[in-house]
């Protein structure tokens, strides 16, 4: 079980909201430290948090058009 820091448990669909949320921050910062590349293993990681293409590309091209 997945508790918050305050000590909460928390419902699994909320641990799958988070870790999915995690994932994609954390490729976006790989993003823009990278200048727009990344590995397929990075790629990877996100479609094992759920995913699609379509939701890749689109945080892609956020990072991008933020910097």
């Amino acid at each position: 079980m997945s508790t918050t820091p305050r000590g909460r448990t928390l419902p699994r669909s909320e641990r799958h909201s988070v870790s999915r949320t995690l994932a994609a921050l954390q490729f976006a910062k790989r993003l823009a430290a990278n200048r727009g590349r990344v590995s397929p293993t990075d790629i990877a990681i996100l479609r094992r948090a759920g995913f699609t293409d379509h939701e890749v590309s689109e945080i892609s091209s956020r990072v991008i058009a933020s910097e």
